[in-house]
């Protein structure tokens, strides 16, 4: 009788009954399958009865039909009890249940009747590591390659934002040479050449939208209202001029006791600082009595103040001759304009009085004697000696300087405590005090704001909208400057500001942007 053998499922080798595993392949064999026959025999050994018998409660399932030469031999196997019988078959091969086994039980020891089959998990193992570890390093991989993807993204999101950074600061610089370098000397106000044709100045500048025109104390020089380059001013004439006035094309100035205009002014500039340098044509307009401290011209009335005999006389200007058309007791005075009034700051000993009248009025009122100028007169005939001007606002303090412009005056008073400081009311009430400010020497203001000239030489801003002071002796120690409040002069067009430093043998020019962030005097004259 031939050997009982059976044929391995997973490589087809012969093995021999009773064996557990494989011994070739290593995979666990079934002790349940059909019986193991002789090769080459159909006989079942009577050794099987007692598995036949085992397996006869439970329905056995029809064998797959057998390839040519290849038979499986049922191997026999002791029986188990119910409980504890393992399964058989498929279920012995992958059987969850049967995957811890104990290392180092022989898998092909035969099992005693009612004992349970010995683990195959030594070969199990071998194959489920060979699984494991080409799949953790398949993870490895996967998690390195994200964390590399991980650090690339971050890398070049924190490059662009530094690049972004850079790009940004690289604009505002950009930005803020551009305006730097592109200083408007219109100031923003391209309304200007309008105002002009109406009338604009009264101090020792004054603009017509082509050219700035201002005096130095002996000379009336131009410069062109374009570009910011230095470049040499031009000499209209030799005179000591006070209180320029531009209207309707004309130039308008006072010289001692008589007012004088250049006509056509701004093509005179132009042929004066020409190849041919031309000589500029002035005529004399009207001679006063006594000289002139206050001057201008609006919608072609030309009024004109005096101090005589402590009072502040104001001349209306007419083709043939002055007028006299008001006057005021002062020690001190100051004269200003705007498109449609005409206002004179007046101080005495006990207080001063801003007096305003229309130009309209101005320009019709009747004129007054020197004889009504007493004070029995004023009392009985105050609207002759007074004129068209009525008060406009008073106070007990005493004025040492003054700018009216705009419903808004700045004044250096000094209250009865003797505390002096720079004051700012607006047409609304409102009151601003400015200490620093209190020995302001000179004054010029427009809807803007108010610049000054201390008695030290410093230059100081007041913005009107916030009502907050800027000093700007830091910008004028840069440019090597100190202003003489007595001989400088101060212009602003719009937001920008120019001083003109006639302290020196020759006089320059220099411009500021009052909106700037950082300001700086621009030399754009000499």
């Amino acid at each position: 009788m031939s050997s009982k053998q059976a044929l391995c499922p997973f490589c087809g080798q012969p093995v021999d009954e009773g064996m557990r595993c494989c011994p070739f392949c290593g995979a666990p064999l079934s002790a349940g399958e059909d019986a193991a026959v002789g090769v080459g025999s159909h006989a079942v050994g009577t050794g099987e009865a007692a598995d036949v018998a085992t397996h006869a409660a439970e329905p056995v399932a029809e064998p797959a039909a057998k390839k040519p030469g290849r038979r499986f031999a049922k191997t026999s196997a002791p029986a188990a009890k119910p409980a504890e019988q393992a399964p058989t078959g498929e279920d012995a091969l992958f059987s969850l249940d049967n995957l811890d086994g104990d290392a180092g039980v022989n898998p092909n020891a035969s099992a005693g009747k009612g004992a349970s089959i010995p683990r195959m998990t030594p070969h199990l193992d071998n194959a489920r590591a060979a699984v494991r570890k080409p799949l953790a390093k398949k993870i490895a991989i996967a998690v390195a390659a994200v964390l590399v993807v991980a650090v690339v993204v971050g890398v070049g999101v924190a490059w662009k934002g530094d690049q972004d950074l850079k790009r940004e600061a690289q604009q505002v610089s950009a930005q803020k040479k551009k305006s730097e370098s592109k200083l408007d000397l219109m100031g923003g106000d391209r309304k200007i050449k309008a105002q002009a044709k109406a009338g604009l100045g009264g101090d020792a500048m004054v603009c017509d939208g082509s050219y700035l025109y201002w005096a130095d104390g002996s000379h009336v020089l131009a410069r062109k209202a374009s570009g910011t380059k230095t470049v040499d001013s031009t000499v209209l004439t030799k005179t000591t001029a006070k209180y320029l006035n531009v209207c309707d094309g004309d130039l308008y100035y006072a010289d001692g006791a008589s007012i004088m205009k250049i006509e056509d002014v701004a093509e005179c500039a132009k042929r004066a600082g020409g190849k041919d340098k031309s000589k500029v044509k002035v005529k004399t307009v009207a001679t006063l009595e006594g000289d002139v401290e206050g001057l201008v011209v609006r919608d072609g009335t030309a009024v004109a103040m005096t101090l005589k005999d402590g009072k502040a006389c104001v001349w209306r200007l007419d083709k043939d001759a002055a007028h006299l058309v008001a006057a005021r007791p002062a020690s001190s005075a100051w004269l200003f304009a705007d498109d449609a009034h005409c206002d004179v700051v007046v101080a005495t000993d006990t207080g001063w009085t801003v007096c305003e009248a229309t130009l309209a009025d101005v320009s019709s009122a009747a004129e007054i004697t020197l004889e009504q100028e007493n004070a029995e007169a004023e009392a009985e005939h105050p609207q002759e000696t007074h004129g068209p001007f009525g008060s406009y606002v008073a106070g007990s303090e005493q004025l040492k300087n003054a700018f009216f412009g705009e419903g808004t005056l700045y004044a250096v008073l000094t209250g009865t405590d003797g505390h002096t400081t720079l004051s700012r009311c607006t047409q609304g009430g409102t009151f601003s005090s400015f200490d620093a400010y209190a020995d302001a020497g000179r004054l010029w203001a427009n809807s803007h704001g108010c610049a000054l000239v201390l008695s030290g030489g410093e230059l100081g801003w007041i913005d009107a909208s916030s009502g907050l002071s800027s000093d700007y002796d830091k910008v004028a120690d840069k440019a090597g400057l100190d202003f003489d409040p007595s001989t400088s002069a101060l212009w602003l067009n719009g937001t920008t500001l120019f001083v003109a430093d006639n302290s020196g043998k020759s006089s320059t020019l220099w411009a500021l942007d009052t909106s700037a962030e950082n300001p700086k005097l621009v030399k754009i004259a000499q």
